[in-house]
């Protein structure tokens, strides 16, 4: 692939305050610290088999670190070095991190595939990155992935293994139970770690982030990600090794992974919840103390607002950490009246997942802005002509950040950096924001969401985060419709609390006493049952704008 990393990035990362970098090269090398650092202390905790008490699995450090050490040996021993392609598909497991970790330390490219995926997609995958090794769930949700795995296997013989998560082990595949075969040490000592040598820089992990056709953009990223970008995150954030973080977000996604570099930088636990329920997220925070929530903001938010949330003890909580979405300003409100920190993390996969990060601030501004940029990053704000908007006035985010492009993805990579000029290396996001008087990031929403009724520019979020205080609204998504003379307007789409019912009116009406401009009210309300998420957890509006717009030519053609 053709990389755009520069050895001048390394540079004017420092100048922005990145750290510098001496032994700790990989995650791999983190897990090895803590395993030496924290010998009896609980790493991982997963409910592959059930939620249940008696059928979570837990592991120390040190033994998560002889699992790593013998999966690296086994996965050679398939054929995997360094230069090949590992591939996951897999749910929030202890196999998922597993993988994950050794690949850091083989140095081999390294892909999770979000297991929510359907056929089309995954084939799409496996023919674009064309893997050496995979490591999947037999079955999801009813998504027969062996069976696809084996049909690109036939036709692609360089994919050498598939092993499987579980117990169903579909003819064909092998159970993932053989990585953590001792008898690999027969022909390997510890020691022989030691000759595999990864650079922090060295491009190896590929996270998948939305594309504008049915396969997603591959972002490719090296160690120096989790090192300089999450590890100044804990440190902001204040995460420690007393931390027990739930990480309900899939760890297929960047805002996954955060919340196990996090506590990975610091030694913490990580509990996974493997198949989300928003009474199962509850029941974990009491019985394992959890102390932090991770992951989009949408699922917490979920849980919080439920009818179940009176019936568990949620006093260990005390960060909930956002990525993938703000945290609504009601359950901010909410959290942080009870003493709970709100960290409102933004940014994109491509810089690193976090480029603005709020924390140590008071309520107001927790409230209303997602903080400034952490170390190695920079933001501008930037108008329809390539200029820097003055302060306070609304502009496109340009994010500077170390990185490397995307996996043999040309056409993205010329569409989202910019390669010449005043803005040579930044990222076009399509988010629109202003910087207040303090210097701190407000986002307006993203440009491709917002919505052009005749003259008049409308930002869904700011209408969001009112709808979503009504007491009769649980979920609320405002979208685009297509309006022959206003080219669009504004559509609610909400989900209702239980035996509620609500009004176009009612809407306008609790709108107006928030103070919200008349134009910009929603002009349609659909009710539906639940709002859709996309497979990395984010509200799917292009479905409820597609939808919206096939129900109106419909209406039409009555």
């Amino acid at each position: 692939m053709r990389t755009l990393f520069t050895p001048d990035m390394i540079y004017k990362c420092r100048e922005l305050g990145g750290r510098r970098f001496y032994n700790m090269s990989t995650e791999y090398d983190w897990v090895k610290k803590n395993a030496f650092a924290y010998p009896k202390k609980e790493a991982l905790v997963d409910t592959l088999y059930g939620v249940e008490a008696s059928k979570r699995r837990r592991k120390t450090w040190p033994q998560a670190l002889s699992d790593i050490n013998l999966h690296i040996f086994n996965l050679m021993e398939a054929g995997l070095f360094k230069g090949e392609m590992l591939i996951c598909q897999l749910p929030n497991c202890i196999e998922h991190y597993y993988a994950f970790i050794a690949a850091s330390k083989i140095g081999c490219w390294f892909l999770s595939n979000h297991v929510d995926f359907g056929q089309t997609e995954t084939k799409g995958i496996l023919e674009h990155v064309k893997p050496t090794i995979a490591i999947i769930v037999a079955d999801w949700h009813g998504r027969d992935i062996a069976r696809w795995y084996k049909e690109y296997q036939k036709q692609h013989p360089e994919l050498k293994k598939i092993y499987v998560v579980g117990e169903n082990v579909p003819e064909g595949t092998e159970s993932v139970s053989e990585l953590l075969n001792p008898k690999i040490m027969e022909k390997f000592i510890p020691e022989d770690l030691d000759a595999l040598k990864v650079g922090v820089y060295d491009p190896w992990l590929i996270l998948e982030t939305s594309g504008s056709t049915g396969l997603p953009k591959l972002v490719v990223h090296g160690s120096y990600y989790f090192q300089t970008f999450m590890g100044s995150y804990s440190e902001k954030a204040n995460f420690t090794s007393r931390d027990r973080t739930l990480l309900f977000g899939p760890l297929s996604g960047t805002a996954g992974k955060a919340y196990v570099w996090m506590p990975l930088h610091v030694g913490a636990t990580v509990v996974f919840q493997t198949h989300y329920s928003d009474e199962s997220a509850l029941l974990l925070t009491e019985e394992e103390k959890i102390t932090v929530w991770g992951g989009v903001p949408a699922l917490g938010e979920r849980a919080l607002l439920g009818s179940f949330a009176e019936k568990y003890d949620l006093s260990s909580l005390i960060k909930f950490a956002s990525a993938g979405g703000p945290i609504s300003k009601e359950i901010s409100s909410l959290l942080i009246d009870k003493g709970v920190k709100v960290i409102n993390a933004y940014g994109t996969t491509e810089s690193g997942g976090i480029a603005s990060l709020n924390y140590w601030m008071n309520k107001d501004e927790l409230l209303h802005t997602i903080g400034t940029p952490p170390a190695g990053h920079k933001i501008v704000l930037v108008d329809s002509e390539g200029n820097e908007v003055p302060q306070g006035d609304i502009g496109e985010v340009y994010i500077w950040s170390m990185h490397h492009g995307y996996y043999n993805q040309p056409e993205y990579q010329a569409e989202a950096w910019i390669e010449g000029g005043k803005w040579k290396g930044y990222q076009r996001t399509g988010d629109l924001g202003k910087f207040d008087e303090r210097g701190h990031l407000v986002l307006s929403g993203r440009s491709k969401d917002m919505i052009l009724r005749g003259a008049l520019n409308i930002f869904p979020r700011e209408i969001e985060e009112i709808l979503i205080t009504h007491p009769k609204i649980s979920q609320v998504a405002i979208v685009k419709m297509p309006d022959p003379v206003l080219h669009e307007r504004a559509c609610a789409f909400v989900a209702l609390n239980e035996g509620e019912q609500l009004t176009l009116g009612e809407v306008a009406t609790f709108l107006g006493n928030k103070g919200l401009a008349k134009m910009k009210y929603p002009e349609r309300i659909e009710i539906i049952d639940e709002i859709p998420f996309g497979v990395a957890g984010k509200i799917d509006k292009l479905k409820l704008e597609k939808l919206i717009a096939k129900k109106i030519k419909e209406e039409s053609c009555q």
